[in-house]
């Protein structure tokens, strides 16, 4: 939005979501949600990696048509894309995770920005060794260091936030 908006028009080097590898990193309500949206857009050649410490989580991967991993290093290795859904504040992704994608490779953080190590994040997408990162925190504090950068966005934390739900 912003290069467009300052006369950019250079393209964007974006990837298909059919064939890909979706990777999802906690399977509760929310990563279940997002894999039952995110299923029919990966298509039949398409992947969906999840991991989740709970007991059942092969079981209930199978029923999303997904294929449960052991281990989350799994997920950073082999997915296009990682999408964080955990709650917590402990920093799960730091600067290993982050090397381990492909570079072509975009993170996602709809939970809690301190999952994510900022500095290690800032520096892997300068060093080109992951393309993309999403974090759905303000740019303030420790994300303060991803100001302007093309190639982070980050949200304000608010999407839970309609006028229904403050009328209630």
């Amino acid at each position: 939005n912003r290069i467009s908006h300052a006369g950019d028009f250079s393209i964007i080097p974006t990837y298909e979501t059919q064939g890909s590898t979706l990777g999802l990193y906690g399977f509760g309500r929310i990563g279940q949600a997002v894999a039952e949206r995110a299923k029919p857009l990966l298509g039949e050649k398409g992947r969906l990696l999840v991991y989740d410490i709970r007991p059942d989580i092969g079981e209930l991967a199978a029923k999303f048509g997904a294929e449960a991993v052991d281990d989350p290093m799994t997920l950073f290795k082999e997915c296009d894309t990682v999408s964080l859904h955990v709650a917590g504040d402990d920093t799960i992704v730091t600067y290993d995770e982050l090397c381990a994608m492909k570079p072509h490779a975009s993170l996602i953080n709809p939970s809690r920005g301190n999952l994510v190590d900022d500095g290690a994040a800032n520096r892997a997408i300068r060093e080109e060794r992951l393309c993309y990162y999403v974090v759905d925190d303000p740019v303030n504090g420790p994300r303060e260091i991803h100001k302007d950068h093309p190639r982070i966005i980050c949200t304000n934390h608010n999407a839970g936030i309609t006028d229904a739900s403050m009328a209630r």
